[in-house]
């Protein structure tokens, strides 16, 4: 908190001082004389601070200065001069204080009093008022040379801030925030009228203002027709100012245009003002018309209205053709506009977004386009051609009716059988509006109407062609595309081959042909690669019949193709298939004599991939009656010849014993190999019997007396068998199992 030390001063200012201008006195904080100060920098002016003051402040670090358009010229302890150096405000203050009361200040504002024109001082603002405007008014700011402290005078009062306002103000809507500006809405304005403002509160009297004084402005005229057709050559141009009938009218116009008078007509008491003029053909016309109060009205220009009076095609331009129907793939249409005859018109051709492409080269009057259509071109669309008149467009059109896209392709089936159902469908559109159906064709007749993009049908000989064509809308149509229709010879009908079954690393020969051959067709066979093909039989002229042979041809299946030409549109008719095997397996026959039981045991064996099937044989013995292994045969019964035959894969086999009329027999154990790893178990048996060994394949596994009775014959596909011997009385006996090259036999005991 501040301490405040009452300082009594003793000093008093004496008359001594000398008075210049004008002189102020501090009273406390209270200013005693005249605020006002004549702007004049030869003018000096005093003041002085009161006793009570002087004495608080005199034992003080105290001085004087000011701010603004004001300038002390000297001072002596209470007492200051200054002069003003500008119109704007200033002020002047005293200044005093102590460490322990704080400082204060004593000081007054100065106000000016000056003449606005010695400065140019003028009010802004429009000079002719009509009831209804919004006008703004402002007078220029005066700025001091020290900115930032005081700017301007002190304020701005104008004659029309208090109500009621005069006649010529409607509604007061803003004044500035330092006065120097203000916006109104203007009431019924007189000749007489004018704004007053006056500068701050020191040039209050007559010499003290700007005045600006008001004109009444007269309204613009209102012209309704502007427009001239091109077949018009006159036009009346009337003035609707009714409200005003005191108005005086001046025209001024084209000089190529012919005014005829400017008459006027009293329309129900009303004046109706207007010229009648007569325009060139070409050209484009420029009215100016001025409405005054008379030929002394200062307002005059203020109501002058420029109208710029255009041409209008009216009903007679048009384009030819009006209607168009261009199709796909580059149409050329040209369009003629029926006005190119006027020479001030610029036409303005307008094409449709997508389908059209402009010819270079073309006049603005005709213009030539090429169908161009896209994928999102429309079935009907316009041709455009506009120019801006009378500040409109006037334009014609002509209609454009596009047609669908046409069908590229038909998905082409070539060489049909006639008599089978087939599917045409269409394969490729070109560009342009998409289709809303199709039309199907056969030979020329409709099939299949406003249907989808797929024809299916029975198709036979005497159907020649079929097309196709896309459908638009209201009957424009895509043209038509056409295919035509082939059928091949009757194929072969099935392939019948001699030898069913070959072998490999042998010399082949089979010889195949076509089941039924029809006479006056050639068939086709296709080569396989390392064999050869002949057609060297009985008929060689006879193409339905081939022989293939190979001398070491490998293991797999070769296809044979047989087609057959002649008899048809197509050269070759579909093609049948028939398949030569090669196998790799090699059977043999061997026999095993046993000396327990001392008598032979034939078997098949064979060398290669395993069988596909487990074998079971015929066997035949010299006279070809039928002879059963599972009797076997003492030395004294032996066959003369022996042969086996059974069938597996498909294939045919015969196999005879290689040495027919054995003499003296021979074992042929070396043809046979042991099974790997094989083991029986248990031994001696109860009621059943398991076997296991390391070979896969496919064996029979078979159990004998000691006469070589076979009791029990199975077949097992793996590396083991389990067979039930439960039905096997007590004794001895032997285990048989073989498969292909394996033999293997074991004793066993059976013992329940």
């Amino acid at each position: 908190m501040k301490k405040y030390i009452l300082v009594v001063c003793t000093f008093w200012v004496s008359a001594l001082i000398p008075v210049m201008g004008q002189s102020f006195i501090f009273n406390g904080d209270t200013l005693k004389g005249s605020i006002c100060m004549i702007d004049d920098s030869l003018q000096n002016d005093t003041m002085l601070i009161d006793a009570d003051t002087w004495a608080m402040a005199k034992d003080t670090t105290h001085g004087w200065y000011t701010r603004g358009d004001v300038k002390i010229k000297t001072t002596l302890d209470s007492i200051v001069y200054f002069t003003s150096i500008g119109p704007g405000k200033g002020g002047v203050y005293f200044t005093y204080g102590t460490p322990d009361c704080g400082d204060f200040v004593k000081g007054s504002e100065i106000f000016k009093d000056f003449s606005p024109e010695k400065y140019e001082l003028a009010i802004q603002g429009p000079d002719c008022l009509k009831e209804g405007d919004t006008a703004v008014y402002s007078v220029d700011p005066i700025f001091t040379k020290n900115l930032g402290d005081f700017i301007g005078i002190d304020n701005y009062y104008w004659n029309i801030n208090q109500k009621p306002y005069p006649s010529f103000v409607d509604t007061i809507i803003y004044v500035s925030g330092d006065g120097s500006s203000i916006t109104f809405v203007a009431g019924a304005v007189s000749g007489n009228d004018s704004i007053v403002v006056n500068f701050g509160r020191c040039n209050q009297d007559e010499s003290k203002r700007v005045v600006k004084y008001l004109g009444k402005a007269a309204p613009k005229p209102i012209v309704r027709d502007t427009c001239i057709p091109f077949d018009q050559t006159s036009l009346e141009l009337n003035i609707f100012n009714e409200e005003y009938p005191d108005l005086v009218y001046t025209w001024d116009y084209n000089p190529k245009w012919e005014p005829s008078s400017y008459p006027s007509h009293d329309n129900n008491s009303q004046k109706r003002y207007h010229t009648i003029l007569y325009p060139d053909t070409g050209s484009v016309g420029v009215v100016t018309v001025t409405a005054s109060y008379g030929d002394d009205d200062a307002c005059a220009s203020a109501g002058r209205a420029t109208f710029y009076l255009s041409r209008s095609w009216g009903k007679s331009a048009k384009i030819t053709p009006q209607e168009v129907y261009a199709k796909n793939g580059g149409d050329f249409i040209k369009f003629q506009l029926s006005k190119d005859s006027v020479p001030d018109m610029t036409p303005t051709w307008e094409l449709p977004k997508t389908g059209w492409e402009q010819k270079p080269g073309t006049s603005k009057y005709q213009f030539a386009y090429f169908a161009r259509p896209t994928n999102t071109t429309q079935y009907k669309d316009t041709i455009e051609v506009w120019a801006n008149t009378c500040n409109s467009k006037d334009s014609c059109l002509a209609i454009v009716h596009m047609a669908p896209a046409k069908v590229d392709s038909i998905s082409e089936l070539t060489c049909l059988e006639s008599g089978k159902t087939y599917t045409f469908s269409v394969e490729h559109l070109e560009v342009g509006p998409q289709p809303t159906g199709y039309t199907w064709y056969i030979n020329g007749n409709v099939v299949a109407e406003n249907s989808s993009d797929t024809y299916t049908d029975v198709f036979t000989s005497d159907m020649t062609s079929i097309a196709v064509k896309s459908l638009g809308q209201n009957g424009w149509d895509a043209d038509t595309t056409q295919i035509e229709l082939t059928y091949q010879p009757e194929p072969p009908d099935s392939i019948i081959a001699s030898d069913t079954c070959l072998f490999s690393q042998k010399e082949i020969e089979t010889t195949l042909r076509v089941q039924t051959p029809i006479p006056g067709q050639t068939y086709h066979w296709t080569p396989i690669s390392n064999w050869n093909m002949s057609y060297a039989h009985q008929n060689p002229n006879d193409s339905s019949i081939v022989t293939y042979s190979c001398t070491s041809a490998l293991q797999g299946e070769y296809p044979i193709y047989v087609s057959a030409s002649g008899l048809g549109d197509c050269s070759l008719s579909s093609s049948k298939e028939y398949s030569i095997k090669v196998d790799t397996i090699e059977w043999e026959i061997a026999y095993q004599y046993s000396w327990w039981s001392k008598k032979f045991e034939f078997l098949l064996i064979y060398q290669g991939s395993v069988p596909d099937e487990l074998i079971t044989a015929n066997w035949y013995a010299n006279n070809e009656s039928t002879y059963t292994t599972t009797d076997m045969l003492p030395l004294s019964q032996l066959p003369q010849a022996l042969r086996a035959e059974f069938t597996i894969g498909g294939c045919d086999y015969s196999i005879p014993l290689p040495n027919s009329g054995m003499a003296a027999p021979k074992k042929r154990l070396n043809q046979l190999e042991d099974i790997p790893s094989l083991t029986v178990y248990p031994n001696p048996a109860h009621n059943q019997l398991l076997a296991e060994w390391e070979q896969e394949g496919k064996f029979t596994i078979s159990i004998m007396d000691t006469e070589g009775k076979i009791i029990i014959n199975e077949h097992v596909a793996g590396r083991k068998a389990n067979v039930n011997i439960s039905s096997i009385p007590d004794g001895h006996y032997i285990v048989v199992i073989r498969g292909g090259r394996y033999y293997s036999s074991k004793q066993l005991i059976i013992k329940h």
